[in-house]
C-alpha cells in the first residue's frame, strides 16, 4: 500500500493499494489496512528522490559496460 494523505500518526494516515488476498485497489486509514497496524512503522523521508542529469547517467552506465 502506498501513504496517500498523512498527518504523522498512525490514525490520521490514509493509505492506497490492495491488502493480502485484495484484488481491487482501495483507500483506507492506516490502523484499518493491516492486522495490528499498532506494529508498524510509518517511515516519511524528509528530501525528495534525486534526479540524475545525463552526464551523471552516461558516466554511470561507462562505469557498468567497463
Amino acid at each position: 500500500m502506498k501513504i496517500i494523505k498523512s498527518d504523522g500518526t498512525l490514525i490520521g494516515t490514509e493509505v492506497y493499494g490492495q491488502g493480502g488476498l485484495e484484488i481491487i485497489n482501495h483507500t483506507d486509514k492506516a490502523s484499518e489496512g493491516w492486522y495490528n497496524p499498532s506494529n508498524n512503522t510509518i517511515v516519511r523521508k524528509a528530501s525528495p528522490d534525486k534526479i540524475a542529469t545525463e552526464q551523471e547517467i552516461k558516466y554511470l552506465k561507462n562505469s557498468i559496460n567497463q
